[in-house]
């Protein structure tokens, strides 16, 4: 299930599994710790920014956000 997943995710500390995290916890609607997660990854340079395209529709429920514009700007998306 996706707590199950988002658990095994939040364990691991590799910058692509925090993206992946984020990826969870917004299908779960956990928006505040997907920001948080994503933040993490971009400060960390986790190679799936770019792999994962950030204007699929999985991202509109963060789209909207600052930090989610700030973490598009700091990966070179915005």
């Amino acid at each position: 299930n996706a707590e199950g997943m988002a658990q095994l995710l939040a364990e691991k500390r590799d910058p692509n599994s925090q993206a992946s995290l984020a990826m969870v916890l917004i299908a779960l609607g956990d928006t505040s710790r997907a920001l948080a997660s994503l933040e993490g990854a971009a400060r960390a340079h986790a190679s799936i920014f770019t792999t994962v395209a950030l204007g699929r529709p999985l991202f509109d429920p963060v789209r909207g956000s600052p930090r989610f514009q700030n973490v598009l700007r700091s990966v070179g998306l915005q």
